[in-house]
Protein backbone atom coordinates (compact mmCIF):
# COMPACT_ATOMS: atom_id res chain seq x y z
CA UNK A 1 0.00 0.00 0.00
CA UNK A 2 2.97 2.35 0.48
CA UNK A 3 3.96 4.52 3.40
CA UNK A 4 1.46 7.00 4.74
CA UNK A 5 2.32 10.66 5.08
CA UNK A 6 2.57 12.42 8.41
CA UNK A 7 -0.94 13.85 8.14
CA UNK A 8 -2.39 10.39 7.64
CA UNK A 9 -3.09 10.77 3.91
CA UNK A 10 -2.02 7.94 1.65
CA UNK A 11 -0.59 8.32 -1.85
CA UNK A 12 -3.75 6.68 -3.15
CA UNK A 13 -5.93 9.41 -1.61
CA UNK A 14 -3.64 12.02 -3.08
CA UNK A 15 -3.91 10.48 -6.54
CA UNK A 16 -7.68 10.35 -6.31
CA UNK A 17 -7.79 14.14 -6.01
CA UNK A 18 -5.95 14.65 -9.29
CA UNK A 19 -8.36 14.93 -12.28
CA UNK A 20 -7.57 12.66 -15.15
CA UNK A 21 -5.28 10.32 -13.15
CA UNK A 22 -5.61 6.54 -13.06
CA UNK A 23 -6.30 5.08 -9.62
CA UNK A 24 -3.79 2.37 -8.70
CA UNK A 25 -2.43 1.05 -5.45
CA UNK A 26 1.29 1.37 -6.08
CA UNK A 27 3.73 4.05 -7.09
CA UNK A 28 5.11 2.29 -10.12
CA UNK A 29 6.55 4.10 -13.11
CA UNK A 30 3.66 2.84 -15.23
CA UNK A 31 1.19 4.60 -12.94
CA UNK A 32 2.89 7.97 -13.32
CA UNK A 33 3.23 7.62 -17.11
CA UNK A 34 -0.44 6.70 -17.48
CA UNK A 35 -1.50 9.64 -15.33
CA UNK A 36 0.61 12.05 -17.35
CA UNK A 37 -0.76 10.62 -20.61
CA UNK A 38 -4.37 11.01 -19.51
CA UNK A 39 -3.84 14.64 -18.49
CA UNK A 40 -2.06 15.34 -21.79
CA UNK A 41 -4.96 13.90 -23.77
CA UNK A 42 -7.39 16.00 -21.78
CA UNK A 43 -5.52 19.21 -22.66
CA UNK A 44 -5.00 18.24 -26.30
CA UNK A 45 -8.72 17.68 -26.79
CA UNK A 46 -9.53 20.99 -25.10
CA UNK A 47 -6.73 23.15 -26.55
CA UNK A 48 -8.93 26.14 -27.24
CA UNK A 49 -10.52 25.99 -23.78
CA UNK A 50 -7.08 25.79 -22.20
CA UNK A 51 -5.86 28.80 -24.18
CA UNK A 52 -8.93 30.77 -23.17
CA UNK A 53 -8.44 29.80 -19.50
CA UNK A 54 -4.87 31.03 -19.62
CA UNK A 55 -6.02 34.23 -21.32
CA UNK A 56 -8.65 34.86 -18.68
CA UNK A 57 -6.21 34.10 -15.88
CA UNK A 58 -3.73 36.71 -17.08
CA UNK A 59 -5.94 39.38 -18.65
CA UNK A 60 -9.32 39.13 -16.94
CA UNK A 61 -8.39 41.70 -14.27
CA UNK A 62 -7.40 44.27 -16.89
CA UNK A 63 -10.47 43.58 -19.04
CA UNK A 64 -12.75 44.01 -16.03
CA UNK A 65 -11.48 47.54 -15.44
CA UNK A 66 -10.92 48.52 -19.08
CA UNK A 67 -13.13 51.24 -20.55
CA UNK A 68 -13.97 52.32 -24.08
CA UNK A 69 -11.28 54.99 -24.27
CA UNK A 70 -8.25 53.12 -22.91
CA UNK A 71 -5.10 53.53 -24.98
CA UNK A 72 -3.59 50.71 -27.02
CA UNK A 73 -0.59 48.82 -25.56
CA UNK A 74 2.40 51.14 -25.61
CA UNK A 75 4.72 48.85 -27.59
CA UNK A 76 2.06 48.21 -30.23
CA UNK A 77 1.11 51.86 -30.67
CA UNK A 78 4.78 52.86 -30.79
CA UNK A 79 5.47 50.36 -33.58
CA UNK A 80 2.59 51.78 -35.57
CA UNK A 81 3.24 55.47 -34.98
CA UNK A 82 6.87 56.42 -34.41
CA UNK A 83 8.27 54.82 -37.62
CA UNK A 84 5.75 56.95 -39.53
CA UNK A 85 8.31 59.77 -39.36
CA UNK A 86 10.38 57.90 -41.96
CA UNK A 87 7.24 57.10 -43.95
CA UNK A 88 6.14 60.76 -44.05
CA UNK A 89 9.60 61.80 -45.32
CA UNK A 90 9.43 59.20 -48.12
CA UNK A 91 5.89 60.20 -49.05
CA UNK A 92 6.78 63.92 -49.03
CA UNK A 93 9.63 63.47 -51.49
CA UNK A 94 7.47 61.18 -53.65
CA UNK A 95 4.57 63.65 -53.78
CA UNK A 96 6.89 66.53 -54.62
CA UNK A 97 8.67 64.59 -57.37
CA UNK A 98 5.46 63.24 -58.92
CA UNK A 99 3.77 66.65 -58.89
CA UNK A 100 6.74 68.53 -60.35
CA UNK A 101 7.91 65.98 -62.93
CA UNK A 102 6.24 66.93 -66.21
CA UNK A 103 7.05 64.73 -69.17
CA UNK A 104 4.75 63.91 -72.06
CA UNK A 105 5.78 60.24 -72.12
CA UNK A 106 5.56 59.94 -68.34
CA UNK A 107 2.40 61.96 -67.67
CA UNK A 108 -0.28 59.23 -67.56
CA UNK A 109 1.90 56.82 -65.63
CA UNK A 110 2.87 59.65 -63.26
CA UNK A 111 -0.80 60.34 -62.46
CA UNK A 112 -1.43 56.65 -61.77
CA UNK A 113 1.61 56.50 -59.48
CA UNK A 114 0.43 59.64 -57.68
CA UNK A 115 -3.04 58.13 -57.21
CA UNK A 116 -1.56 54.91 -55.80
CA UNK A 117 0.85 56.77 -53.50
CA UNK A 118 -1.84 59.10 -52.13
CA UNK A 119 -4.10 56.11 -51.46
CA UNK A 120 -1.30 54.26 -49.66
CA UNK A 121 -0.54 57.31 -47.52
CA UNK A 122 -4.19 57.84 -46.50
CA UNK A 123 -4.58 54.12 -45.76
CA UNK A 124 -1.42 54.11 -43.65
CA UNK A 125 -2.49 57.11 -41.60
CA UNK A 126 -5.94 55.58 -41.10
CA UNK A 127 -4.61 52.26 -39.77
CA UNK A 128 -1.91 53.84 -37.59
CA UNK A 129 -3.70 56.85 -36.10
CA UNK A 130 -7.47 56.74 -36.69
CA UNK A 131 -8.28 53.03 -36.32
CA UNK A 132 -5.33 51.49 -34.41
CA UNK A 133 -7.14 48.13 -34.00
CA UNK A 134 -6.24 46.07 -30.91
CA UNK A 135 -6.93 42.31 -30.84
CA UNK A 136 -7.99 40.32 -27.76
CA UNK A 137 -7.86 36.78 -29.14
CA UNK A 138 -8.74 34.06 -28.34
CA UNK A 139 -11.77 36.11 -27.31
CA UNK A 140 -13.47 36.96 -30.64
CA UNK A 141 -13.38 40.76 -30.69
CA UNK A 142 -11.13 43.69 -31.39
CA UNK A 143 -11.28 47.34 -30.39
CA UNK A 144 -10.59 50.57 -32.25
CA UNK A 145 -8.02 52.35 -30.04
CA UNK A 146 -7.21 55.22 -32.42
CA UNK A 147 -8.63 58.73 -32.56
CA UNK A 148 -11.95 57.44 -33.93
CA UNK A 149 -12.79 55.88 -30.56
CA UNK A 150 -13.25 59.36 -29.07
CA UNK A 151 -16.09 59.93 -31.56
CA UNK A 152 -17.78 56.58 -30.75
CA UNK A 153 -17.47 55.39 -34.35
CA UNK A 154 -19.03 51.89 -34.56
CA UNK A 155 -16.59 49.00 -34.86
CA UNK A 156 -18.41 47.76 -37.97
CA UNK A 157 -17.78 51.06 -39.74
CA UNK A 158 -14.11 50.98 -38.72
CA UNK A 159 -13.79 47.46 -40.16
CA UNK A 160 -15.61 48.40 -43.38
CA UNK A 161 -13.32 51.38 -43.93
CA UNK A 162 -10.32 49.09 -43.48
CA UNK A 163 -11.69 46.81 -46.20
CA UNK A 164 -12.37 49.75 -48.51
CA UNK A 165 -8.77 50.95 -48.14
CA UNK A 166 -7.48 47.44 -48.87
CA UNK A 167 -9.60 47.17 -52.02
CA UNK A 168 -8.56 50.68 -53.08
CA UNK A 169 -4.88 49.71 -52.87
CA UNK A 170 -5.63 46.63 -54.95
CA UNK A 171 -7.52 48.72 -57.53
CA UNK A 172 -4.72 51.27 -57.95
CA UNK A 173 -2.05 48.60 -58.35
CA UNK A 174 -4.21 46.71 -60.87
CA UNK A 175 -4.66 49.92 -62.89
CA UNK A 176 -0.88 50.38 -62.91
CA UNK A 177 -0.47 46.84 -64.20
CA UNK A 178 -3.16 47.41 -66.83
CA UNK A 179 -1.42 50.52 -68.09
CA UNK A 180 1.93 48.75 -68.35
CA UNK A 181 0.36 45.78 -70.15
CA UNK A 182 -1.31 48.06 -72.68
CA UNK A 183 1.83 50.14 -73.19
CA UNK A 184 3.85 47.00 -73.91
CA UNK A 185 1.33 45.62 -76.41
CA UNK A 186 2.71 45.76 -79.97
CA UNK A 187 -0.66 45.80 -81.76
CA UNK A 188 -3.15 48.08 -80.03
CA UNK A 189 -5.94 47.12 -82.43
CA UNK A 190 -6.12 43.49 -81.27
CA UNK A 191 -8.37 42.53 -78.37
CA UNK A 192 -6.55 41.83 -75.12
CA UNK A 193 -8.16 39.03 -73.01
CA UNK A 194 -6.62 40.51 -69.85
CA UNK A 195 -9.12 43.38 -70.21
CA UNK A 196 -11.98 41.00 -69.36
CA UNK A 197 -10.33 40.12 -66.06
CA UNK A 198 -9.72 43.79 -65.27
CA UNK A 199 -13.34 44.71 -66.08
CA UNK A 200 -14.57 41.90 -63.82
CA UNK A 201 -12.20 43.11 -61.11
CA UNK A 202 -13.61 46.64 -61.33
CA UNK A 203 -17.17 45.29 -61.22
CA UNK A 204 -16.29 43.21 -58.16
CA UNK A 205 -14.93 46.29 -56.36
CA UNK A 206 -18.09 48.28 -57.15
CA UNK A 207 -20.24 45.46 -55.74
CA UNK A 208 -18.05 45.25 -52.61
CA UNK A 209 -18.31 48.99 -52.02
CA UNK A 210 -22.10 49.05 -52.49
CA UNK A 211 -22.53 45.98 -50.29
CA UNK A 212 -20.37 47.34 -47.46
CA UNK A 213 -22.06 50.74 -47.44
CA UNK A 214 -25.58 49.35 -47.87
CA UNK A 215 -25.32 46.62 -45.24
CA UNK A 216 -23.62 48.71 -42.54
CA UNK A 217 -26.87 49.63 -40.64
CA UNK A 218 -27.94 45.97 -40.59
CA UNK A 219 -24.45 44.87 -39.50
CA UNK A 220 -24.50 47.35 -36.59
CA UNK A 221 -27.79 45.82 -35.37
CA UNK A 222 -26.34 42.31 -35.66
CA UNK A 223 -23.31 43.43 -33.65
CA UNK A 224 -25.64 44.19 -30.74
CA UNK A 225 -26.80 40.55 -30.81
CA UNK A 226 -23.25 39.19 -31.00
CA UNK A 227 -22.12 41.45 -28.16
CA UNK A 228 -25.03 40.32 -25.99
CA UNK A 229 -24.17 36.67 -26.65
CA UNK A 230 -20.48 37.20 -25.88
CA UNK A 231 -21.23 39.10 -22.65
CA UNK A 232 -23.73 36.47 -21.47
CA UNK A 233 -21.00 33.81 -21.55
CA UNK A 234 -18.24 36.15 -20.35
CA UNK A 235 -19.74 38.57 -17.83
CA UNK A 236 -16.35 40.11 -17.05
CA UNK A 237 -16.32 41.55 -20.61
CA UNK A 238 -19.34 43.79 -20.08
CA UNK A 239 -17.39 47.06 -19.68
CA UNK A 240 -15.31 46.63 -22.82
CA UNK A 241 -17.53 44.67 -25.25
CA UNK A 242 -20.50 47.02 -24.78
CA UNK A 243 -18.43 49.89 -26.24
CA UNK A 244 -19.37 51.25 -29.67
CA UNK A 245 -15.79 51.02 -30.92
CA UNK A 246 -15.62 47.23 -30.36
CA UNK A 247 -16.14 44.80 -33.24
CA UNK A 248 -17.16 41.22 -32.40
CA UNK A 249 -16.17 38.68 -35.05
CA UNK A 250 -19.43 37.15 -36.34
CA UNK A 251 -19.87 33.41 -36.96
CA UNK A 252 -18.97 32.16 -40.41
CA UNK A 253 -22.70 31.69 -41.11
CA UNK A 254 -23.25 35.46 -40.96
CA UNK A 255 -24.07 36.53 -44.53
CA UNK A 256 -22.25 39.85 -44.45
CA UNK A 257 -19.14 38.41 -42.80
CA UNK A 258 -19.01 35.51 -45.28
CA UNK A 259 -19.49 37.87 -48.22
CA UNK A 260 -16.77 40.13 -46.87
CA UNK A 261 -14.31 37.22 -46.59
CA UNK A 262 -15.13 35.98 -50.09
CA UNK A 263 -14.75 39.49 -51.51
CA UNK A 264 -11.36 40.07 -49.90
CA UNK A 265 -10.19 36.65 -51.08
CA UNK A 266 -11.30 37.40 -54.64
CA UNK A 267 -9.59 40.81 -54.62
CA UNK A 268 -6.32 39.40 -53.28
CA UNK A 269 -6.39 36.40 -55.63
CA UNK A 270 -7.17 38.51 -58.70
CA UNK A 271 -4.41 41.00 -57.89
CA UNK A 272 -1.86 38.22 -57.44
CA UNK A 273 -3.08 36.52 -60.63
CA UNK A 274 -2.63 39.75 -62.61
CA UNK A 275 0.88 40.10 -61.19
CA UNK A 276 1.70 36.58 -62.40
CA UNK A 277 0.18 37.31 -65.83
CA UNK A 278 2.23 40.50 -66.08
CA UNK A 279 5.46 38.75 -65.13
CA UNK A 280 4.83 36.05 -67.74
CA UNK A 281 3.45 38.10 -70.65
CA UNK A 282 5.21 41.48 -70.54
CA UNK A 283 8.67 40.08 -71.48
CA UNK A 284 7.09 38.52 -74.59
CA UNK A 285 5.27 41.77 -75.36
CA UNK A 286 8.48 43.75 -75.02
CA UNK A 287 10.26 41.32 -77.32
CA UNK A 288 7.52 41.76 -79.94
CA UNK A 289 7.68 45.54 -79.43
CA UNK A 290 11.31 45.60 -80.60
CA UNK A 291 10.08 45.40 -84.20
CA UNK A 292 8.36 48.80 -84.02
CA UNK A 293 9.92 50.66 -81.06
CA UNK A 294 13.38 52.10 -80.47
CA UNK A 295 15.90 50.64 -78.06
CA UNK A 296 15.43 53.58 -75.67
CA UNK A 297 11.66 53.01 -75.60
CA UNK A 298 12.19 49.34 -74.78
CA UNK A 299 14.53 50.24 -71.90
CA UNK A 300 12.01 52.71 -70.49
CA UNK A 301 9.24 50.11 -70.72
CA UNK A 302 11.43 47.56 -68.90
CA UNK A 303 12.20 50.04 -66.15
CA UNK A 304 8.52 50.89 -65.60
CA UNK A 305 7.60 47.21 -65.78
CA UNK A 306 10.07 46.24 -63.02
CA UNK A 307 8.87 49.13 -60.82
CA UNK A 308 5.18 48.23 -61.12
CA UNK A 309 5.65 44.48 -60.68
CA UNK A 310 7.73 44.95 -57.53
CA UNK A 311 5.14 47.34 -56.09
CA UNK A 312 2.37 44.89 -56.96
CA UNK A 313 4.24 41.99 -55.35
CA UNK A 314 4.76 43.99 -52.16
CA UNK A 315 1.07 44.93 -51.99
CA UNK A 316 -0.01 41.34 -52.67
CA UNK A 317 2.33 39.79 -50.12
CA UNK A 318 1.46 42.34 -47.46
CA UNK A 319 -2.24 41.46 -47.91
CA UNK A 320 -1.95 37.68 -48.35
CA UNK A 321 -0.76 37.12 -44.79
CA UNK A 322 -3.53 39.19 -43.12
CA UNK A 323 -6.21 37.60 -45.29
CA UNK A 324 -4.90 34.10 -44.50
CA UNK A 325 -4.99 34.90 -40.76
CA UNK A 326 -8.60 36.12 -41.02
CA UNK A 327 -9.58 32.95 -42.89
CA UNK A 328 -7.72 30.77 -40.41
CA UNK A 329 -9.59 32.32 -37.51
CA UNK A 330 -12.95 32.38 -39.33
CA UNK A 331 -12.91 28.65 -40.15
CA UNK A 332 -10.78 27.13 -37.38
CA UNK A 333 -11.08 29.67 -34.53
CA UNK A 334 -7.41 28.91 -33.96
CA UNK A 335 -5.22 32.00 -34.00
CA UNK A 336 -3.15 33.86 -31.45
CA UNK A 337 -3.38 37.44 -30.28
CA UNK A 338 0.26 38.08 -31.21
CA UNK A 339 -0.23 36.98 -34.83
CA UNK A 340 -3.26 39.25 -35.23
CA UNK A 341 -1.41 42.21 -33.72
CA UNK A 342 1.47 41.47 -36.08
CA UNK A 343 -0.74 41.66 -39.16
CA UNK A 344 -2.10 45.01 -37.99
CA UNK A 345 1.48 46.25 -37.70
CA UNK A 346 2.32 44.79 -41.10
CA UNK A 347 -0.61 46.13 -43.11
CA UNK A 348 0.04 49.90 -42.86
CA UNK A 349 3.68 49.65 -43.90
CA UNK A 350 2.96 48.10 -47.29
CA UNK A 351 2.61 51.67 -48.56
CA UNK A 352 6.02 52.68 -47.22
CA UNK A 353 7.66 49.61 -48.77
CA UNK A 354 5.94 50.17 -52.13
CA UNK A 355 6.86 53.88 -52.13
CA UNK A 356 10.50 53.03 -51.42
CA UNK A 357 10.50 50.57 -54.33
CA UNK A 358 8.89 53.18 -56.60
CA UNK A 359 11.62 55.71 -55.76
CA UNK A 360 14.40 53.18 -56.33
CA UNK A 361 13.14 51.66 -59.59
CA UNK A 362 11.29 54.54 -61.29
CA UNK A 363 14.09 56.60 -62.84
CA UNK A 364 12.23 59.91 -63.39
CA UNK A 365 11.13 59.97 -59.74
CA UNK A 366 14.54 58.85 -58.49
CA UNK A 367 16.40 61.46 -60.54
CA UNK A 368 14.02 64.20 -59.41
CA UNK A 369 14.55 63.36 -55.72
CA UNK A 370 18.34 63.10 -56.15
CA UNK A 371 18.18 66.50 -57.85
CA UNK A 372 16.67 68.01 -54.71
CA UNK A 373 19.66 66.93 -52.64
CA UNK A 374 22.13 68.08 -55.30
CA UNK A 375 20.43 71.46 -55.52
CA UNK A 376 20.45 71.80 -51.74
CA UNK A 377 24.15 70.87 -51.64
CA UNK A 378 25.00 73.41 -54.35
CA UNK A 379 23.10 76.12 -52.49
CA UNK A 380 25.03 75.37 -49.31
CA UNK A 381 28.38 75.45 -51.15
CA UNK A 382 27.45 78.72 -52.87
CA UNK A 383 26.38 80.32 -49.58
CA UNK A 384 29.65 79.27 -47.95
CA UNK A 385 31.62 80.83 -50.81
CA UNK A 386 29.66 84.06 -50.48
CA UNK A 387 30.32 84.14 -46.74
CA UNK A 388 34.05 83.50 -47.22
CA UNK A 389 34.28 86.19 -49.93
CA UNK A 390 32.45 88.67 -47.69
CA UNK A 391 34.75 87.94 -44.76
CA UNK A 392 37.81 88.08 -47.03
Amino acid sequence: MGKRKKDGQSPVDEDRKQPGSIIVFDNSCFCRLASTYSVTCLYMTNKMDHAERLFRHHLTPSLRTMNCYDSAPEIYSSLLRYPQIISVILYSFSFKALLEKHDKNFDTFRKLLLWHTVGSFVSQMYFSFLALPVSYLPLPFYRCAGFLMYFNVPGVLVMNLELIFITHSALSIVELLRYRLEAARPDQSKFDPVKILIYLFRLNLIIIFLFLTGSTPHAIKKQSEYKTGLISSNLFLFNIVSCDNVFVFPPITDSQYLTMLCSICSVTTTTLFLVIISVITIPFRLHALKKTASKKTIEVQKMFFVSVVLQALINSLFFIFPVSEFLKYAFQKDSSESSFQFIYVLMPYHGTAATFVMICFTRPVREKIIGYFKCEWKNKVASRKNVSQTLG
